[in-house]
């Protein structure tokens, strides 16, 4: 059974909302659930591209050079190319 988008979303914003004011422990619980956010929807650009934009604002660089590689893995070559894309994109925003 596949987890809806809404879901993932709706809890990463109220995590987002807790990293604020807790640090350390609530940017872990985020990504926990920005891990099964991929997990369940490996395919799903945008998921990954969401999963970057969180640790490209909040974790690290070592994190994102990880997730980059997994989503490569996990899209495909049909794919590759608007990962390449939208992937540099986040990385020259977050700037």
């Amino acid at each position: 059974t596949s987890i809806p988008v809404e879901i993932f979303r709706s809890s990463v914003a109220k995590g987002i909302t807790n990293v604020n004011g807790n640090g350390n422990k609530c940017i872990h619980h985020v990504r926990k659930i920005y891990e099964l956010y991929v997990k369940f929807h490996p395919s799903n650009i945008n998921a990954w591209l969401d999963y970057v934009r969180f640790e490209l604002e909040f974790g690290n660089v070592q994190t994102v050079t990880k997730i980059n590689w997994r989503a490569k893995k996990a899209l495909g070559n049909s794919m590759l190319d608007l990962w390449e894309c939208e992937f540099t994109k986040c990385k020259l925003e977050s700037n």
